[in-house]
């Protein structure tokens, strides 16, 4: 497993009402329903600010975590943690 994806944009992002940036410039805008239908624009931008900070902090997480217990790889939630990694790497899980 890589320590992070190598095709992202580097972190820390940060956010202008909707507008997610970087130091490179803008990322991503996100949409406001344009039919009448309902997500939460705000929070949504948040968590996407948040993906570099949550990627790091979830991978380092697996190096300690492998130091320390012996088997933790067959465990349900470490195992979803590891696809989650893997697909925001764009691997497959």
């Amino acid at each position: 497993m890589s320590d992070k994806p190598k095709w992202t944009t580097p972190g820390p992002w940060s956010r202008d009402g909707l507008t997610i940036k970087s130091a490179r410039g803008v990322i991503a805008k996100c949409p406001v329903p344009q039919d009448g239908g309902t997500f939460n624009c705000n929070k949504n931008a948040v968590l996407i600010v948040a993906a570099p900070m949550l990627y790091e902090a979830l991978a380092g997480c697996f190096n300690l975590i492998g130091d320390i217990r012996p088997g933790w790889d067959r465990q349900d939630k470490v195992i979803a943690a590891r696809a989650a990694l893997a697909k925001a790497r764009g691997e497959t899980p």
